[in-house]
């Protein structure tokens, strides 16, 4: 930041509290996170919990204290969720402190750094490459090329000069600029959009809007069959009231799947709790699927494989011409310039004492785009710094031979000229990071396709791409050379793209989703942000422009890409134990929900009571769901989410409908009484629950057996505890032989419907194919 280009003195500290006083503060018109009062109501008052509450006023009022053990895991779940809720908040706000975007603003006349939301009306702030521009401002001095398509769509680059306003949203491409802050907070451009866009249904993950549509559908439909079944109970099975309302209430939370959002919300908070200890900032919380299920990475090579810090090695006059002509060309420039890149601060680094004194009258700062920057100097002419190819094309080809001998040698090429004539080559490197051929070869084990899409010259980025350990880098392309067409046709097939252009880049990502990829994208600089925008996820390093960062959904604060497979091994680690969790959860809630239906046509009363499923959805599926969610699982995630759930969940469900009707048909024949039917129904399902259980934990772990084993002890020992309290008369030997048949057919039943399932998904994906 060249402070001392700067003639004005800004706000003073008064005038900088008097409209602190006025409100006239660059606030958010949102909180960052809900405030802790919202996170409670959130989680406290819901449809489910209301329908809880008033099936416990049912059993009360039926005097049947002891089935109301479902409230007390109604009350641990609810606890459960705002406590892990809180503290992932509370976690996530620390880090977006950390985050938060920073301005540079002169006040008093000193240019001081300060958070961006901390900018009151009139301030007089910098801009400069790479700077989201976070309130509507005037520039007064100095000249940007800025990049609205976050607002209008339009990727075209715009040039601002003094005079000129810059909207909110928008990002800095190249140059430096003063200028005065006109409109903050609520009546800037970009908080505007955002109130318009709030005014819209935000989009959720499919996850998330699978489970919404299950428990808005549950919610429904639960209502009219709870009024059904207890006319039947008290109209043609004549019950009293209570014994008609514990059926119902039995029935009703049996389809009710109580655990499942509360398991699904606290592994996505813990998921980013473990996120942040590995300093990645997670802006949008449901981007965590999304990573899940990630096929394509898409890697910018600067900052991303390499390091991002350019060094400058050589100068390498050409043709004679003086080399300390050159060097007091490149010292004037880099002391001129308003570019703060790599390329920029490596030349700055280089030439630390500024000992020119030529006089600057024009600039043209360095773009992606163009590839290239300028300054005009006062009697001694226009430099040009950039690609040869785009500062110089017609000369171009005499010199690809020694060109492409130092891009082999793993050297960045740039060309110093004076107008048509080239003057130097300016040789960098740029080295690799530490551990990145580990990490890219753990991406392509897990079936994961690398792409390395880059701006510079694609014989540098292979050979940087080769080094770090990507295979097939020889399939190379020079974006530069095609157009859209033959950019779509190369998509699929090459893995090293160069001198591509910020719009080529966000095509290249269309191009791969519309071929059926999950993309994901990394970058650090504003040239990846209209291809971050586009990947289905995005991943900034802090490091680089703010713009990135900001654009991104994912941020790493310490920059350091090898930590990537973890944070990928986090969103499968969460993503498939959620769905292998929810299959349990939904075994329940098919089961009780046909079981409900189809009694409709049988006199015949519910078999289960609230304790019993309590028991049942407690040992079978709540406590291992909550233990299974937080196991290591790296495989990828596929298919879409509920249909992937339902089709585990239908045998052990369909398995249970299937035992229990039969225990209710035997019964009626047999003559068995219903409360012994209703415990073989328990002692079933709950059979049923634990061989499913175990399938679902297959392979089988230690910590797998231990929990099998916990559960089944348990399931057995409360079986035998709570038979005096189920049975009233003394258990025939009738009902000993209908339940040893029900418990002997289950295994045979389940593997039935298995492999039924199995076997029309086959079909239908076969039929879906042709």
């Amino acid at each position: 930041m060249n402070k001392e280009k700067f003639r004005f003195t800004g706000l003073s500290a008064a005038e900088v509290t008097q409209r602190e006083n006025e409100n006239k503060v660059n606030v958010e018109i949102r909180p960052e996170s809900k405030t802790i009062k919202d996170i409670c109501k959130d989680n406290i008052f819901t449809y489910f919990n209301l329908i809880f509450c008033i099936l416990a006023l049912i059993l009360i009022a039926a005097r049947s204290f002891h089935n109301m053990l479902f409230m007390f895991v109604v009350v641990i779940n609810t606890s459960i969720g705002i406590i892990q809720e809180i503290r992932a908040k509370k976690t996530l706000d620390a880090l977006r402190l950390v985050s938060a975007p920073k301005a540079h603003v002169i006040r008093d006349g000193e240019l001081q750094e300060i958070n961006a939301h901390a900018l009151v009306l009139d301030d007089l702030v910098v801009f400069e490459a790479g700077n989201q521009i976070y309130a509507d401002a005037q520039i007064v001095e100095g000249q940007l090329e800025v990049n609205e398509s976050l607002l209008t769509g339009e990727a075209d680059a715009l040039v601002k000069k003094a005079g000129d306003e810059l909207l909110s949203g928008s990002f800095v491409i190249s140059g430096q600029c003063s200028a005065r802050l006109i409109r903050v907070g609520a009546d800037a451009y970009a908080s505007r959009l955002i109130k318009e866009a709030s005014k819209s249904k935000v989009v959720q993950s499919e996850m998330m809007t699978s489970l919404r549509k299950l428990v808005k559908g549950i919610g429904i439909a639960i209502i009219p069959i709870g009024v059904l079944m207890f006319l039947k109970q008290t109209w043609l099975l004549h019950q009293d009231f209570s014994q008609s309302a514990v059926s119902v209430v039995a029935a009703l939370i049996g389809m009710i799947p109580e655990g499942l959002v509360l398991l699904t919300s606290v592994a996505l908070a813990l998921s980013i709790l473990r996120l942040a200890k590995r300093q990645t900032v997670v802006h949008e919380l449901y981007c965590i699927e999304t990573l899940a299920r990630v096929d394509v990475l898409c890697l910018d090579k600067t900052g991303t494989i390499t390091e991002g810090s350019l060094l400058l090695e050589k100068i390498i006059a050409l043709d004679h011409h003086p080399e300390k002509q050159i060097l007091e060309i490149l010292n004037a420039m880099a002391h001129n310039t308003s570019d703060n890149n790599a390329t920029a601060q490596a030349i700055k680094e280089f030439f630390k004492h500024d000992t020119s004194d030529w006089v600057k009258i024009d600039e043209q700062p360095f773009s992606s785009q163009r590839k290239l920057s300028s300054l005009t100097f006062e009697e001694h002419g226009r430099f040009v710094l950039g690609a040869f190819e785009y500062v110089i094309p017609s000369l171009a080809s005499n010199y690809t031979a020694e060109i492409n001998r130092y891009l082999e040698e793993g050297q960045r090429v740039l060309l110093l000229a004076k107008e048509d004539e080239p003057l130097a080559f300016l040789l960098f490197s740029d080295k690799i990071r530490d551990h990145a051929n580990e990490t890219l070869s753990y991406f392509e084990q897990q079936g994961v396709t690398l792409k390395v899409i880059s701006g510079d010259n694609p014989i540098a980025v292979r050979q940087i791409a080769s080094r770090a350990g990507i295979k097939d880098a020889h399939r190379m392309a020079d974006a530069s050379k095609l157009d859209d067409e033959a950019l779509i046709q190369a998509a699929e097939d090459t893995v090293v793209f160069g001198r591509v252009s910020p719009k080529q880049k966000k095509l290249l990502i269309q191009t791969l989703k519309q071929n059926g990829h999950t993309v994901a994208m990394t970058g650090d600089g504003v040239n990846d942000i209209l291809a971050m925008k586009e990947a289905d996820c995005s991943v900034a390093m802090a490091s680089g422009s703010e713009a990135a960062s900001h654009a991104a959904q994912l941020v790493l604060l310490d920059s350091d890409f090898t930590v990537m497979p973890k944070i990928l091994e986090e969103g499968r680690r969460v993503i498939n134990n959620i769905q292998r969790s929810a299959s349990l959860f939904l075994v329940k809630n098919i089961y009780s929900f046909l079981v409900a239906v189809l009694l409709m046509f049988f006199a015949f009363p519910y078999p289960f009571t609230p304790i019993q499923l309590t028991l049942i959805s407690s040992l079978t599926i709540g406590i291992p769901s909550f233990i299974l969610a937080f196991e290591p699982s790296t495989s990828r995630v596929r298919g879409k989410f509920m249909e992937t759930v339902l089709l585990r969940a239908l045998p052990g469900g369909l398995t249970n409908v299937t035992i229990i009707i039969a225990a209710v048909c035997a019964s009626m024949i047999m003559g068995i009484p219903s409360d012994h039917t209703s415990y073989i129904c328990m002692v079933s399902a709950g059979t049923c629950g634990l061989l499913v259980l175990l399938v679902t934990c297959l392979p089988l772990s230690q910590m797998r057996k231990i929990l099998l084993a916990v559960m089944a002890s348990l399931f057995v020992g409360l079986s035998i505890l709570s038979l005096p309290y189920i049975i009233q008369t003394p258990m025939r030997l009738t009902s000993f032989i209908l339940l040893a048949v029900l418990l002997a057919a289950i295994p045979f039943i389940l593997r039935g419907y298995t492999l039924l399932i199995r076997r029309i998904e086959k079909l239908y994906q076969s039929k879906t194919k042709k």
